[in-house]
């Protein structure tokens, strides 16, 4: 392969510097390519394991429109209209983990030593 693109470099009489290839190398490389996906992911997983010891909120909310109420009679001749056309609610819950027997912070320090391991392995090739 490497033969083939220096036929076609030399054909369009084009010159590279050695820094030139090297970053040309490095940008198509199989390697640095997944280096550097390895990286993002364990950049991600530490951001992930950090987010289970942070608070977390949540919101929901509903309407109900009814088409008509519902009338109960007590027998008086008077029926008495229960409930409303429109309901509405609301509930918010705020959860924060207190304890996980070490749960996390080993999640988070297995998730920075990945993070690490792919800096250095992308740095190596």
């Amino acid at each position: 392969m490497a033969a083939a693109v220096l036929a076609a470099v030399s054909a369009r009489g084009e010159r590279y510097t050695l820094e030139a290839c090297i970053r040309l190398g490095l940008q198509n490389s199989a390697a640095a390519l997944n280096a550097a996906r390895e990286e993002r992911i364990a950049d991600a997983r530490v951001v992930q394991a950090r987010s289970e010891a942070l608070p977390a909120v949540s919101l929901q909310g509903s309407y109900t429109r009814a088409d008509e109420l519902e009338e109960v009679d007590f027998g008086d001749g008077m029926p008495v209209a229960v409930g409303s056309l429109d309901t509405y609610r609301a509930s918010a819950v705020l959860s924060q983990l207190l304890y996980s027997g070490g749960r996390v912070r080993a999640a988070l320090r297995a998730a920075k030593l990945s993070e690490q391991y792919a800096a250095w392995r992308r740095a190596e090739i």
